[in-house]
């Protein structure tokens, strides 16, 4: 197995990996800690449980005997990408470092007219072949073979049918949760908005003022007369 994580930011020791951050209660885990927190698995499962726990924004891998075991959070942050190239198994965070590696390298057709119709390639493959990425959510296992799967989904298992006062109430105190609990992460760092008239910049530019009063930065873009930028401006 050829591990290749060159990306800054990286957390290493004896060919375990870690990347980015994990909430655990109300206590935040990076670096040494987030690695120290992953270097205790004792089992493929109690990775897979490990991983399904995580709330935060991270990529790890852990390798263990004969085996390298590798997952991205369910947004994918930190992408990794892999090949099987002269017999080997290649892992890495640099996805122009495994193309040059691949002889012939040539683009998967499918995969291309997927990209161009909507931005995103399908599954785990990319717009070459032979050249796959970690999706969001997923961890794959490196052995005599990769075996992959899910350990996080967006499937619906479960529709509640609660009042339309009760449903507001409940998407409220969640958004609040969500974005005290990513300020607190950003301990004061700068933060910049690209704030336009729609709802989703207001929706962040509004918690921001509650949570992140400081060290911030609204910015907007386009033409002068671009319809939005009157509307950043009010909001900012």
């Amino acid at each position: 197995m050829n591990i290749s994580l060159t990306g800054p930011e990286w957390t290493f020791a004896n060919n375990d990996w870690v990347k980015g951050l994990i909430r655990i209660k109300d206590k935040y885990l990076s670096g040494t800690d987030l690695l120290s927190d992953f270097r205790d698995v004792v089992s493929e499962s109690v990775f897979e449980k490990k991983l399904t726990d995580a709330n935060g924004l991270f990529s790890v891998v852990v390798h263990s005997g004969n085996e390298t075991w590798a997952a991205v959070d369910h947004l994918r942050n930190y992408p990794l990408y892999y090949s099987f190239i002269n017999s080997e198994y290649h892992l890495t965070d640099d996805y122009n470092y495994l193309a040059e590696k691949i002889t012939g390298l040539e683009l998967d057709p499918i995969a291309v007219q997927c990209f161009l119709s909507s931005g995103f390639t399908l599954n785990n493959t990319t717009i070459f072949r032979n050249l796959y990425q970690i999706e969001a959510g997923e961890l794959v296992v490196f052995k005599n073979s990769v075996v992959r799967r899910l350990y996080c989904s967006y499937e619906l298992n479960d529709v509640s049918h609660n009042g339309l006062n009760e449903s507001v109430n409940n998407l409220t105190e969640l958004l609040h949760q969500v974005f005290s609990n990513h300020f607190k992460s950003l301990s004061g760092r700068f933060f910049v908005i690209p704030l336009s008239g729609g709802y989703d910049s207001r929706l962040v530019a509004a918690m921001c003022s509650l949570y992140h009063k400081s060290n911030v930065l609204c910015i907007t873009y386009g033409s002068e007369n671009n319809r939005e930028v009157k509307p950043a401006g009010e909001i900012s």
